[in-house]
């Protein structure tokens, strides 16, 4: 009897020494979402965005990312643990922790309702609903390897987030459209994305906007601005996009997790082909772009 009141003792020391001094979070959000996490990493900077104090501190990768958010003049930390469960859900964790409170917060946490509790459930209960509404607002479907035509095109290279391609195509695609017309420039396709570079971590990339054109027999016109050259066929993984070409890139990080789940090796520069011209407006979720992410 006296043995195992001195084993539970050390136990229950060892538990209070973990959850008072050594836990790195003083309270944890968890919920499922039916997305990439690739989707909830950019939603989740879309949303630091909405908030009156907020900024994303640090990324460790897309999985993984510390944000802080200030309310009431209360300091909270939210680290972001996302996993893919399987090829349409994802788990989230968010530890949350606030270091000025967080002795008081951990004893209080077990006997009431605190502030740290009380704040955190309604932001990420406000994030849960801000992703679904946005899931619901495209369709991706990969459709497995396949291989885009190499053509010929005139394009504009461009830079920005990849929240602000869709404003950089925005901007130039009529300049484009007037040049391929005002040279009598015969077009072979649809206005087209192709990604140079692509940091993940900053989410900064580099494209060019192009447009496809049969390749004229007299000499090519001149321009500051615009350029010519040959897009390449290349093997690709494939999917089909449908919703507002601002969130693309949603298809990328589900290509990504189909190349990671059938071992293949992607350059990680998709080119994207647009069948819609968003200026007519419609339903946006009848908006279609084939996404092709190349393989190495």
């Amino acid at each position: 009897m006296r043995k195992g009141i001195v084993f539970l003792s050390i136990i229950l020391i060892g538990f209070l020494i973990w959850y008072l001094g050594i836990r790195s979070y003083d309270y944890r959000v968890s919920f499922k979402l039916k997305t990439t996490p690739g989707t909830i990493n950019q939603m989740v900077k879309t949303w630091n965005q909405k908030l009156e104090s907020a900024k994303i501190l640090k990324q460790k990768s897309i999985n993984k990312l510390t944000q802080e958010v200030i309310e009431s003049d209360r300091n909270y930390q939210y680290e972001w643990d996302i996993q893919l469960i399987n090829d349409s859900v994802s788990q989230v964790y968010v530890y949350v922790s606030e270091p000025r409170n967080s002795g008081i917060n951990r004893l209080s946490i077990p006997f009431m309702d605190t502030e740290i509790e009380l704040t955190s459930a309604k932001n990420l209960k406000a994030f849960y609903d801000l992703v679904n509404d946005h899931i619901d607002q495209f369709k991706v479907k990969v459709e497995g390897i396949s291989q885009y035509n190499e053509t010929f095109c005139v394009y504009v290279p461009l830079e920005s987030t990849q929240s602000g391609k869709a404003f950089g195509m925005m901007a130039n695609y009529s300049s484009l459209s007037d040049f391929v017309v005002k040279n009598k420039l015969e077009t072979n396709g649809v206005p087209f994305v192709e990604i140079t570079e692509w940091d993940g971590q900053s989410d900064q990339i580099k494209y060019n906007l192009g447009y496809p054109i049969k390749e004229p027999t007299s000499q090519l016109p001149y321009s500051k601005l615009f350029q010519f050259k040959r897009l390449k066929s290349k093997k690709s993984i494939k999917a089909i996009y449908n919703g507002n070409y601002i969130a693309s890139d949603r298809a990328w990080y589900a290509l990504q997790q189909y190349a990671m789940k059938h071992q293949l090796k992607t350059t990680g520069k998709p080119v994207e082909f647009f069948y819609d011209n968003p200026n007519f407006g419609g339903d946006e979720l009848q908006w279609r772009a084939e996404i092709f992410m190349p393989l190495e």
